[in-house]
């Protein structure tokens, strides 16, 4: 009999701290980031989450987050791990590339930007092995209205490729103004703009 007990009192205890971890976990949101740097991010965390940016670069492009994705690589902790734990994914990448396209060369500029609606393709197909309570895409802005059309074009395609996944896509065009600018020549937000994109994150997060 004392032997049962004791058993009993052992699966007590272990099943005490099981679902006191599990509470626990729930509680705390992993939040990562990957593509480039994404210092709006500081607006959105708190005590309750564990913020990882481990995988932003302000080099990489698409491609390099597949790749980055596709042959697990690992900057101290694999990428598969880190998506495996995280709650909420922001994907911000190919400003960088779009805007030095355009400051270079225009020419088949359709062409490009297609080729990079089916690098973020293959980005979002990599993604989707992972399971997240929310993934949210950051679009592009265009910072002096010369290119209306070019950055209406990717916008589009990009935001209906993100929701055939069942993401949610942040079409900073609709969101960033001039003034959210640190200067003329450059796509670099200031506070007011990086608070901008917090804002919404939090409330599409807190809303659906």
């Amino acid at each position: 009999m004392k032997k049962i007990l004791k058993i009993l009192l052992i699966l007590f205890l272990f099943l005490s701290c099981y679902l006191i971890y599990i509470i626990t976990d729930k509680d705390i949101i992993n939040y990562m980031a990957i593509g480039n740097n994404s210092d709006f991010n500081k607006y959105v965390i708190d005590d309750n989450t564990n913020y990882n940016d481990l995988y932003t670069n302000n080099d990489y492009r698409i491609v390099d987050l597949v790749n980055i994705i596709k042959y697990n690589q690992e900057k101290d902790v694999s990428i598969h791990y880190l998506l495996n734990k995280a709650n909420i994914l922001t994907i911000n990448v190919g400003m960088n590339e779009l805007y030095e396209k355009l400051d270079n060369n225009t020419h088949d500029i359709y062409s490009y930007l297609n080729e990079m609606v089916s690098d973020m393709n293959i980005l979002l197909n990599e993604i989707s092995r992972y399971d997240y309570d929310k993934v949210f895409v950051i679009g592009y802005y265009n910072i002096d209205r010369k290119n209306n059309d070019i950055f209406t074009y990717i916008n589009y395609k990009i935001k209906r490729l993100v929701l055939e996944y069942g993401y949610k896509y942040i079409d900073l065009n609709r969101v960033i103004g001039k003034n959210d600018l640190i200067k003329t020549d450059s796509y670099e937000l200031n506070n007011i703009g990086k608070e901008k994109i917090s804002k919404k994150i939090v409330k599409y997060y807190l809303n659906n």
